[in-house]
């Protein structure tokens, strides 16, 4: 099959914090009011690792980019703000 969706991410829906952590991720990278575009993830352990490129707001301005780390197992979300999208792939190159 063509276009199928490659998995670089577990979640055990019967999880709450997982579950909630789920609906986190696809409310922040769809619809009309989407923050992040992912280009690539990884997963160690509890912690997913996201290369995004932070949606811009006002029509003109240019994109930025950062290194998303979300956390299953405390239902949390940082990221550290990266100075281009090249650089934000080598940070997810660099993840252990």
């Amino acid at each position: 099959m063509k276009n199928q969706p490659i998995i670089v991410a577990k979640f055990d829906l019967s999880d709450e914090k997982q579950r909630t952590l789920h609906a986190a991720i696809q409310r922040m990278h769809t619809g009309s009011t989407a923050l992040w575009r992912a280009l690539g993830m990884r997963q160690t352990g509890p912690l997913i690792y996201e290369a995004a490129e932070c949606l811009p707001r006002v029509p003109g301005k240019r994109p930025r980019y950062s290194l998303v780390t979300w956390n299953l197992a405390e239902c949390g979300v940082t990221w550290k703000p990266q100075r281009s999208r090249k650089a934000t792939m080598a940070a997810l190159g660099a993840v252990p």
